[in-house]
C-alpha cells in the first residue's frame, strides 16, 4: 500500500514537472490566471494611404491589422472618418480573412477637402487586446466634375426659376415652376446619390391657380421642404410642401398664412435642429410688410407672424440661419424719404427682436443678401445709390 502511495506521488511530480516544460508555461507563480496575452495590435495598411490626394469621392475607406481582430469590435463607433463640416456617415464591415476594416460612406464624400479616418482603442484582438492608441491620418478628396446634362421632367410646358439644395449625404432635390397647359405648377426631382439617380418628376400641388417664385431647403437629415407663391382666384399667397425621406413621401400643399393681401418672394431655410423659417413680403391693406412662419421639427407650423410694422412698403426679404436656430431676415423698405435696407434677428431662446435700420445713407438700397458663418457672426450686403 505504502509503494502505490508513493508511486502515485511520483507520478503527480513527474507530471507537473511535464507540464511545466511545456512552451509558453513559467514556474513564475507570480503570472499564473494573469492576462498577458502578447502584444497590442496595430493598423499594418490603410486605403487611401496616409497624405494622398486626388481621392475618389465615392471611395471605400480601409484599414488592415496585423494580428487577428475581434470582428465584433469594429464598427461604425470604433472605424470613423470625418470632414471639416464634422462626422461622415457610413457603414462598416469586417474581413477577418484579411483583417481589414472598411467604410463605405453613405454618399459622395465632399469635393476638394480633407478627410480623416480613424480606427479606435475599442478595436481588440482577438486575446482582448486593444489598439495602443487612436490610429489617424488622413487624405484629400478630389475636385467636382461634372457629368452630363440630365432633363429632369418631359412634360412639354415652359419651365421657369429652378432651384436647387443639398442634404449632407449628396441627396438633392430640384424644384421649378411649369405650365402645364393650363396653370403655372410647382414641380420636383430628386436626386439620390448612393443610386446616382432621378426619382422623376412630381407635381407638388393641384391648385387651380398659377403659381411661381419656389424656393428649397434641405436639413441634415434629409427632410425638405418647399414653399412658392400661388394665386387662389382671389390673392397670391404662400404655400409649403414636406418631403419626409423616411417614407419617401410629400405631406402635400399646405397654405401658411390666411391674410387677405397678395403675397410674394418667399425664402426659406433650415437650421440643424429640423426646424425652418420661411419668410415672404405681403399686403396688409396698407402696405407691404414682411411676414414670417415657423415650422417645428416636429411637423407643425407656429402660425404666421409680421416682423415689422413700419410704415412703408417692404419687398425682397431674404434670410439666413445659423447652427444654433438664430436666424436673421433682411429686407429693404421704403422710409418715407428713401429705400432702405432693414433686418429682424430670430432667437432660437426669444423669438424675433424687432427690425433694425442697416444702414442711414441718403440714396436708395435694394436686394440684399444674407449669411452666418460657423461662429454665428451674419454678413448682410445689399446695392444702394451713393447721389
Amino acid at each position: 500500500m505504502r509503494l502505490q502511495l508513493l508511486f502515485t506521488a511520483l507520478t503527480f511530480i513527474a507530471l507537473l514537472t511535464f507540464i511545466a516544460t511545456l512552451p509558453g508555461c513559467t514556474n513564475d507563480s507570480s503570472n499564473f490566471g494573469s492576462a498577458a496575452n502578447g502584444s497590442a495590435p496595430n493598423v499594418s495598411e490603410t486605403s487611401p494611404a496616409n497624405g494622398v490626394n486626388q481621392v475618389s469621392r465615392t471611395t471605400t475607406v480601409t484599414a488592415s491589422f496585423d494580428k487577428d481582430i475581434l470582428g465584433t469590435s469594429v464598427g461604425t463607433e470604433s472605424f470613423v472618418l470625418e470632414s471639416a463640416s464634422g462626422p461622415i456617415a457610413g457603414s462598416v464591415e469586417f474581413d477577418g480573412f484579411s483583417n481589414t476594416a472598411s467604410f463605405t460612406p453613405n454618399g459622395p464624400l465632399p469635393m476638394l477637402s480633407p478627410v480623416s479616418a480613424t480606427a479606435t482603442t475599442d478595436i481588440t484582438d482577438l486575446s482582448g487586446n486593444p489598439l495602443p492608441q487612436d490610429y489617424t491620418w488622413t487624405f484629400t478628396t478630389m475636385d467636382g466634375q461634372w457629368g452630363t446634362a440630365t432633363a429632369l421632367e418631359s412634360s412639354g410646358g415652359d419651365v421657369s426659376v429652378p432651384q436647387a439644395a443639398f442634404d449632407s449625404s449628396g441627396n438633392a432635390l430640384v424644384v421649378w415652376a411649369q405650365h402645364d397647359g393650363t396653370y403655372t405648377s410647382i414641380f420636383a426631382n430628386r436626386y439620390t446619390a448612393m443610386s446616382d439617380s432621378w426619382s422623376g418628376a412630381v407635381l407638388l400641388e393641384t391648385s387651380h391657380g398659377d403659381a411661381s417664385a419656389p424656393e428649397v431647403a434641405i436639413d441634415t437629415e434629409g427632410n425638405a421642404l418647399v414653399v412658392w407663391q400661388q394665386h387662389d382666384g382671389t390673392y397670391s399667397s404662400i404655400y409649403a410642401n414636406r418631403f419626409i425621406p423616411d417614407n419617401g413621401n410629400w405631406t402635400g400643399a399646405t397654405l401658411l398664412e390666411t391674410n387677405s393681401g397678395d403675397a410674394a418672394n418667399p425664402q426659406v431655410a433650415y437650421d440643424a435642429n429640423g426646424s425652418a423659417l420661411v419668410v415672404w413680403s405681403q399686403h396688409d391693406g396698407v402696405y407691404i410688410s414682411i411676414y414670417a412662419n415657423r415650422l417645428l421639427a416636429g411637423g407643425s407650423w407656429t402660425g404666421a407672424v409680421e416682423i415689422e410694422t413700419s410704415a412703408g412698403d417692404a419687398a425682397n426679404p431674404q434670410l439666413s440661419i445659423d447652427g444654433q436656430g438664430n436666424a436673421l431676415a433682411v429686407w429693404q423698405q421704403h422710409d418715407g424719404a428713401f429705400v432702405s435696407i432693414y433686418g429682424n434677428r430670430y432667437t432660437a431662446s426669444g423669438g424675433w427682436e424687432g427690425p433694425s435700420l442697416l444702414e442711414a445713407s441718403t440714396g436708395h438700397a435694394a436686394l440684399p443678401g444674407v449669411a452666418f458663418d460657423a461662429y454665428g457672426n451674419a454678413l448682410a450686403v445689399w446695392q444702394q445709390h451713393d447721389g
